[in-house]
């Protein structure tokens, strides 16, 4: 229904025209509008009734003159969408005058095309998109070859976003071509986003745009109250498009402001000399920015913000590759932070303010001065000549120079010739910086590429010669390394110079650090100097092949790093640089760089005879320039740094004036920089090593150079040094020193003009090994002990301190330990040598011992059977007694023997004493007499002692000594709490009868026609009620007996001891384990080749089925080798 409205009005309007209409337009009207036969506009009444058919083809035909015409865009909220072509054709379209609401410029919104079109002249005011050809370009819109020579477009707003630029205010469509502004843009936003760019405000496209051979001449600026500010010279914001700028140049002046005084959580302002802000894919080719680019803002309550300022780019949050450009325009940025600030940051970068995407910059050149300031001391300030903060990203720069100056004016600051602040990946080859980098308050960090690495950071072939200062931390190549570093293959020739930490490469690090084939010869000052590293917190990773100039380090640092010190004559020999490749990286020539090697990648660069020098005040220096080896004459040579300690002709000669640092710059026609740095000193020959006392273990070599305050043009010999004491260390001619014994001894050297110095060396002998003569100690609560530490070798020197794992266990400096009165436990006492050697001791605490007063043993007296086992036990009184270790003694071994455990093995017939003594000497014993059957002249009658497990059965042997019975009756009695009768077996009498008398009493009759000979009679079986180890026994209270002719006879009874224990199955030999001899000894008791003890039998019958034989032995087999679990559970 719309579009049908819509085509009628359109109809109504052509008739209306052509009514109107003069012969000459007439034609006009009668053209087919078609892209072959386009409508040919030639004035501005043509130009205005565009609105009337907004789908056909245009082209113009001559130039309009819109003066004094309130001109409504060609396609806008009323009219609809331009969906035709427009075709400038050349010609020009002057003094266009657009106050507009949402879209704005000689198009509002577009998605036709729209091609060779001139402004000149022209002011566009809008509230949204805002463009000088158009304001809003959609997907199906392309914008080609396009061009405003004057004028200026304003916006401002209160709600919305506003997209401005030159060209288009905000494009989502398709970009090709040449195109150029020299409109000035002003953004403001009091609300939300200002975006602006001369080209291009905000880019949003899904087409890869090219843009080639284009310029942007207007100043472009941008300023929001609440959100997010972006400018750049020719994108405000690339959001999510492909971008390439080939061939272009931006010499408008680029700014953005932020003024944030409500509680938005965060807000940023972004400025770019192409582009502001980038999110998308970014390509700059050979493009050039002169341009002034800043930033400014103002925080009030904002939780956090971060504004950043770029020669090309402002932000880059996407991928951005930059190569063969150049910055010549003043970068900064300024930022002013109430006390209500939490978190406030401040970008400047000569290419790039900040980043957290990928970028790459190769074959580029800085040469615009880079700076960022504070009013208030409360913001993070970081510069660099390329980039200002990389964070989080990843950056690569190769085959570039900066030239440009980086400077910051407040604390909490960080500058670097390349890169501000480095906290993602930073690779940097093949690089020079000729410009200096100044942070000069406290808490500031500069470095001649990088002011602060936390990330990882790489720096190959590079040179720096620019001068580095800083309030805190300086480094020739980093202001302070907090993570990973790698510097391969660079040399530093820039004086360095900071109120705290200088180092030639780094001036302070708490990271890893390894520097490989490294020069410094850069003069070197501070408080703590090094001509590498000006202070390390730790070891540095590794450092070979760093070679530094003897006299450029001012005050060396306990702390810090110097390399190999090399004489100028050293270093002018190539032999002196040990790993180098000279053929592939290093060279050396005598008319540069005072002989001394240089990268070969510096060749093609304008070059100086000397770098880096040492001067007597009011001597003079002749400089001269070099390219590739030939001497260059059109040179501007200038004081860049300490004007008033030098002074230089035209002609290169320089003179000392003042005692100072100072930098004389040279120029070619072409802006080439080189760099000398001098150091103008009062006297010539001053030596000093810069330590007072150091430590050489025995047997090592080392050399310590002394500074030369400063080195003049000849190198000041050595002569004259001394060893004090050469039975400690001597020292030869060249200053080499060897240890040889432990002691103290002083090495002075002495200066052909006059001076000497030296230092104490102290001769160390570290300990190799300790350990403690008793590594295992038991005390009582409140005992005391020394413990003595065996430290080797014999003269070590190293002090030795001693630490407890726990307060309850003290110690003193001599090893004395002093257990608590009060805890027990186990401690471990750690002794350390100063030179970290280590050695462990375990101390166990203990309650003091409770002593013996009394022992009873289980059996005072026993009748046993010659084989018997007889387990006795003692009872320690008191029963909680600490040491209840027995001896145990027989007093006649041949009658009976005793094992350590208690366990008595009858022998032979008789009587015999076992003792068991107390480690206190009490004494308790046992009289046993000992029964023979066989031998003895008794007639007796025997109820066998046995061991039996708990819950088991157990068989006790009736056995009837000397005497043939034909009749035997008996009774016997037990402990029914423990045992429970349950049969009679292994009768001999032909006839017997068992019975119970009552309970625990048993009765036995027993009668044959023949008598029974002497031995086993019948055997009783009872179940083992006990579930716990015990003793009990099964005693004979009365017998009847008669031999073969039915007489009377007299046997003497011997009761049975029983003793009741828990089996420990498979452990045969009883030493606690299962192994392979346990299996051993069960197959031998298998075919009767070994007799076990009752306790053996019980362990040996892991099934459990009264025998033991091989099953039994492949159970335990298969336990050993972890195939089953023994048939019986074993109990602890």
């Amino acid at each position: 229904m719309k579009k049908a409205i819509k085509l009628i009005s359109t109809i109504l309007s052509i008739f209306l025209i052509l009514s109107f209409m003069p012969c000459n337009l007439v034609v006009f009207a009668a053209t087919l509008g078609t892209e072959q036969n386009p409508y040919e506009i030639s004035t501005a009444t043509q130009l205005k009734a565009i609105n009337n058919n907004l789908s056909a083809c245009y082209k113009l035909t001559a130039n309009i003159d819109l003066n004094g015409e309130d001109f409504t865009p060609l396609g806008n909220a009323e009219s609809g969408t331009f969906s035709g072509i427009f075709d400038g054709n050349g010609f020009t379209i002057s003094n266009l005058n657009v106050f507009s609401g949402k879209f704005a410029g000689l198009f509002g919104c577009n998605e036709g095309t729209i091609k060779n079109v001139k402004l000149s002249g022209i002011y566009v005011y809008g509230t949204r998109y805002i463009g000088g050809v158009v304001g809003q370009n959609t997907t199906l819109g392309s914008v080609f070859n396009c061009s405003v020579s004057s004028g200026d477009i304003e916006a401002d707003d209160g709600i919305n976003e506003i997209y401005a630029g030159g060209i288009i205010g905000y494009n989502e469509g398709f970009v090709e071509g040449t195109f150029s502004n020299n409109a000035n843009l002003k953004i403001s936003n009091s609300n939300n986003d200002a975006i602006a760019g001369g080209i291009i405000g905000q880019n949003n496209s899904a087409y890869s745009l090219t843009i080639n051979n284009s310029k942007n001449t207007g100043n472009v600026s941008s300023s929001s109250s609440s959100s997010v500010s972006s400018s750049g010279g020719f994108v405000g914001k690339n959001d999510n498009g492909a971008i390439t700028i080939t061939d272009c140049i931006n010499s408008g002046n680029v700014s953005s402001s932020s003024s944030y005084s409500s509680n938005y959580s965060s807000s940023y302002s972004r400025s770019g000399g192409f582009v502001g802000f980038n999110f998308g894919s970014l390509t700059i080719t050979e493009c050039t920015n002169v341009g002034t680019v800043s930033q400014s803002s103002y925080v009030s309550f904002a939780s956090s913000s971060n504004s950043c300022s770029g020669g090309f780019v402002g932000f880059n949050a996407g991928s951005l590759i930059i190569t063969n450009c150049t910055n010549k325009g003043t970068v900064s940025s300024y930022s002013n932070t109430d006390a209500n600030q939490a978190e406030s940051y401040s970008y400047s970068g000569g290419f790039v303010g900040g980043n957290e995407g990928t970028l790459t910059i190769t074959d580029c050149t800085n040469t615009g001065n880079v700076s960022s300031s504070d009013s208030d001391s409360d913001s993070a300030l970081l510069c660099g000549g390329f980039v200002g903060r990389n964070y989080d990203g990843t950056i690569t720069i190769s085959n570039s120079t900066n030239t440009g100056n980086v400077s910051l004016s407040d604390p909490y600051s960080y500058s670097g010739g390349f890169v501000g602040s480095n906290e993602g990946t930073l690779t940097i080859t093949d690089c020079t910086n000729t410009g200096n980098a100044s942070s000069l308050y406290f808490s500031s960090y500069s470095g001649g590429f990088v002011g602060y690495n936390k990330g990882a950071l790489t720096i190959t072939d590079c040179t720096n010669t620019g001068y580095v200062s800083a309030g805190e931390q300086s480094g020739g190549f980093v202001g302070d390394n907090g993570g990973t570093l790698t510097i391969t293959d660079c040399t530093n020739a820039g004086n360095v110079s900071s109120s705290d930490s200088s180092g030639g490469f780094v001036g302070a690090t708490n990271g890893t650090l390894t520097i490989t084939d490294c020069i410094n010869s850069g003069n070197v000052s501070s408080s703590n100097s090094g001509g590498f590293v000006g202070y390390k917190y730790r070891t540095l990773t590794k450092a070979d092949n760093c070679y530094c100039l003897t006299g450029s380090v001012e005050k060396n640092s306990n702390y810090g790093y110097n390399g190999y010190m090399l004489t100028p004559e050293q270093m002018r020999n190539q032999n002196s640089f040990n790993g180098f490749d000279f053929e592939n990286v290093w060279t050396m020539n005598p008319f540069i760089n005072e002989g001394y090697p240089y990268l070969k990648n510096t060749e093609n660069n304008l070059q100086l005879n000397i770098c880096s020098k040492v001067v007597k005040k009011g001597d003079t220096l002749q400089l001269k320039a070099y390219r590739n080896g030939i001497e260059v004459k059109d040179i501007t040579w200038s004081v860049t740094y300490g004007s008033p300690n030098t002074s230089i002709t035209k002609y290169g000669l320089v003179r000392t004036l003042n005692i100072g640092l100072a930098t004389i710059t040279a120029v070619d026609s072409n802006g080439n920089k080189a760099n000398c740095n001098i150091n103008v000193v009062e006297d010539i020959g001053k030596i000093s090593f810069g330590i007072t006392e150091v430590n050489l273990k025995k047997g090592e070599t080392v050399r310590y150079n002394p500074f030369i305050s400063p080195t003049p043009n000849n190198y000041i010999k050595l002569t004259n040094w001394t060893s004090s004491n050469s039975s400690v260390a001597t020292v030869d001619s060249t200053g080499n020193v060897t240890a040889n014994s432990v002691g103290k001894t002083t090495i002075s050297v002495s200066s052909e003009s006059g001076f000497t110095t030296s230092y104490t060396l102290n001769v160390i002998s570290p300990a190799t090994y300790m350990y403690f003569e008793e590594p295992n100690v038991t005390l009582v609560k409140g005992q005391s002990k020394k413990l003595n530490l065996i430290v080797k070798p014999d003269d070590c020197t190293d002090t030795i301190t001693y630490n407890s794992s726990n307060s309850d266990l003290s110690v003193d400096s001599n090893g004395v330990i002093t257990a608590s009165e009060r805890y027990t436990g186990t401690y471990t006492i750690t002794a350390e040598s100063s030179s970290g050697a280590t050695a462990t001791c375990q101390v166990k605490v203990i309650n003091p011992p409770v002593i013996a007063t009394g022992l009873e043993l289980n059996y005072t007296e026993k009748t046993m059977l010659v084989g018997e086992v007889l387990i006795l036990k003692g009872t320690f009184t008191p029963a909680d007694a600490t040491d209840k270790t027995l001896t145990w003694k027989s007093s006649n071994e041949n009658v009976a023997t005793v094992s350590q455990n208690g366990s008595v093995t009858a022998k032979s017939g008789g009587k015999v004493t076992i003792t068991a003594t107390t480690s206190n000497g009490i004494v308790a014993g046992c009289v046993i007499s000992i029964i023979d059957p066989a031998s003895d002249k008794q007639f007796t009658l025997t109820a066998q002692s046995r061991t039996a497990a708990v819950g088991s059965y157990v068989d006790i042997p009736l056995i009837v000594g000397k005497a043939s019975l034909s009749y035997l009756s008996a009774e016997f009695t037990y402990d029914t709490t423990k045992l429970q009768f349950f049969s009679v077996c292994d009768v001999a009498f032909d006839n017997f009868k068992s019975s119970m008398a009552k309970e625990g009493k048993i009765r036995l009759v027993c009668s044959d026609d023949t008598a029974v000979e002497p031995g086993k009679v019948a055997t009783l079986r009872f179940k083992v009620l006990a579930q716990d180890p015990c003793e009990t026994d099964v005693k004979i209270t009365s017998i009847t007996a008669n031999d073969a002719e039915l007489n009377d006879i007299v046997l003497t009874t011997v009761d049975s001891s029983i003793n009741l224990v828990i089996p420990s199955y498979g452990d045969i030999n009883l030493d606690g384990n299962v192994d392979a001899t346990d299996y051993a000894l069960v197959m031998l008791a298998s075919v009767g080749n070994f007799e076990m003890t009752d306790e053996q039998f019980v362990n040996a019958d892991v099934n459990g089925d009264g025998t033991v034989d091989a099953f039994d032995a492949f159970a335990i087999n298969k336990y050993i080798n972890g195939i089953a679990p023994l048939p019986k559970v074993r109990k602890s």
